[in-house]
């Protein structure tokens, strides 16, 4: 499950392949679109919902309103997952898992465009006032992180010991 940016919402996958969001005040759960296997997902304050998944045969990244609607590819190939939103609400960070050389990403609604910023066996999160959150050889790392101009500034330190890389969490 994932949060939408006023945490009225709730939005989750289906075993019987749905992507859904729910209000938490209660009510029936709203069908987004179909997806037959989903890697995550992250939703901007405009209202747009990216996701990992297979639709109809093809991985990539997709995205789509979370009013609802068919979903539209944004990047096709490697498969890509776990995607979370930088403050901008129009660049995300995503870990590409298809290649054999897990690495994180950042890509951008705009564009078909993706920067490669570090390898890496989990997924990725920006934490303010500028670091990437990872886990690497179980232990959850910093690293400083310009958000405007995507680019690591700093090298990465440790931050906690004995953490089991969750990719799907």
């Amino acid at each position: 499950p994932f949060w939408s940016p006023d945490s009225r919402f709730l939005g989750f996958f289906t075993s019987d392949g749905n992507l859904r969001k729910i209000a938490v005040s209660g009510g029936p759960a709203q069908t987004l679109c179909d997806v037959s296997a989903a890697f995550g997902a992250a939703w901007n304050q405009d209202g747009v919902i990216v996701f990992g998944g297979v639709i109809g045969g093809r991985p990539g990244l997709y995205r789509v309103s979370a009013s609802g609607g068919e979903a539209a590819l944004i990047a096709r190939g490697s498969l890509g997952g776990w995607p979370s939103f930088l403050p901008d609400g129009r660049r995300f960070l995503y870990l590409d898992i298809g290649s054999g050389n897990w690495s994180i990403y950042v890509a951008s609604l705009d564009s078909q465009e993706n920067t490669r910023l570090l390898g890496a066996l989990s997924k990725a999160v920006y934490a303010p006032p500028g670091y990437l959150l990872f886990v690497r050889e179980g232990t959850l790392m910093a690293q400083p992180f310009d958000a405007k101009r995507i680019e690591l500034t700093g090298e990465a330190f440790p931050i906690a010991k004995k953490v089991i890389p969750d990719i799907v969490s």
